[in-house]
């Protein structure tokens, strides 16, 4: 799940999550200012996963340091669902982010079996 970051499925759904966002940007003359910004700023977090995290994960685990692995896998997940706490709605973003984080916390649980197995 974490072999390279165009492999990856938390950087694929984040990366698909980022586009959605953007073309809501792009497109949505009529969105208050207000939601503009917390798109934007979802925007942000997702630059985090994309740039940050899933690089950060991948390079631990392939020199065997499971913990920052997890860490970063982790943090994509707490990411994702960081719009969510801040917008306080529901919409079609949402479940995008679910599944980034359900994707995540997936990834998590496999590096710690990973992590359990070389120990």
């Amino acid at each position: 799940m974490l072999k390279s970051s165009k492999d990856n499925g938390i950087h694929a759904e984040a990366t698909h999550t980022l586009k959605h966002i953007n073309n809501l940007l792009q497109r949505s003359s009529s969105l208050s200012e207000k939601v503009r910004q917390e798109l934007k700023a979802c925007v942000d977090r997702y630059n985090v996963i994309i740039k940050g995290n899933v690089p950060q994960s991948i390079d631990a685990l392939r020199t065997g340091h499971y913990k920052f692995a997890q860490e970063g896998t982790y943090d994509a997940a707490t990411e994702a669902m960081s719009y969510e706490e801040f917008s306080g709605h529901h919409s079609k973003l949402s479940d995008m982010n679910i599944v980034v984080h359900d994707v995540s916390v997936v990834a998590v649980k496999i590096i710690l079996s990973f992590k359990l197995c070389h120990w």
